[in-house]
């Protein structure tokens, strides 16, 4: 971390902000789109499996790329996993 120059550790930061800001936005779309699926007349404990179901989907992923990062380099990865949620 102390070898990086001033630059780089900015554009990094702003690929994490960036990253994290993706990560929320998913998660809000979730919440937003179950009015929406409600107006479907679905059950009420449905919506719920709908949130639960993509809270555990997301996690899983994230283990998954965690252990993809340790094998191979984590640049990849992240640049993957940033296209596939993006």
């Amino acid at each position: 971390y102390e070898s990086l120059s001033p630059i780089r550790k900015l554009v990094l930061l702003g690929v994490f902000c960036s990253a994290q800001f993706f990560d929320v936005f998913n998660a809000s779309a979730v919440l937003v789109s179950l009015p929406s699926v409600k107006d479907l007349h679905f059950a009420p404990g449905t919506l719920q499996w709908i949130l639960s179901a993509y809270t555990l989907t997301f996690a899983s992923f994230m283990l998954i790329a965690g252990t993809l990062s340790d094998i191979f380099h984590p640049k990849p990865i992240f640049c993957l996993g940033f296209l596939f949620v993006g």
